[in-house]
């Protein structure tokens, strides 16, 4: 390969020009008021801020520590509620299939976990998601007693990430 052919006197070799496109420069700078970045308002309403969070910070925000108190009490009273246990403890809890427990995770606080035992193989699903709300793949619930009487009631299996897990005997705790 040749070499790359000389620059011209006074210019380095990765010396390019900048383009900038000033088409409509003249309409942006009445919008905006100035040289500054345009104003950008939508459909006549005041103007927005691009790095504006708030529309974010429900999704940001950690459970309120009243809602997990409440949540953990009405837990307490459900038999096949285990408090915190491990994984390898839950496991060691299912006997057959259709085998359940709900459990609080050990590792992450305010998080509940349902266990349970599908084709001989156990599952591990969460219940509550980061915005504090209990839900699955299709539904949302008021509570886990909630999610878990209506997926037996109506003896459906409960559908997350691919698999499927059907409650048929909650395991209760030992008192």
């Amino acid at each position: 390969m040749p070499p790359p052919p000389p620059c011209p006197a006074g210019r380095e070799l990765f010396d390019d020009p900048s383009y900038v496109n000033v088409q409509n420069l003249d309409k942006v700078r009445q919008a905006g008021g100035g040289a500054g970045p345009p104003n950008l308002a939508v459909n006549g309403s005041a103007p927005r801020d691009l790095f504006d969070m708030k529309p974010f910070e429900d999704a940001l925000r950690v459970p309120p520590p009243a809602q997990l108190m409440a949540m953990a009490e009405q837990l307490r009273g459900e038999p096949w509620f285990h408090g915190k246990l491990s994984r390898r403890e839950a496991e060691a809890l299912l006997q057959l299939n259709g085998d359940f427990l709900v459990r609080e995770s050990t590792t992450t606080p305010g998080q509940y976990v349902l266990t349970g035992l599908q084709s001989g193989q156990p599952k591990h699903l969460l219940l509550v998601d980061p915005e504090g709300v209990v839900r699955t793949k299709d539904h949302r619930f008021e509570s886990v007693s909630h999610l878990i009487s209506y997926h037996m009631d109506n003896h459906l299996p409960i559908i997350s990430a691919g698999s499927e897990l059907c409650l048929q005997q909650p395991v209760e705790r030992k008192l």
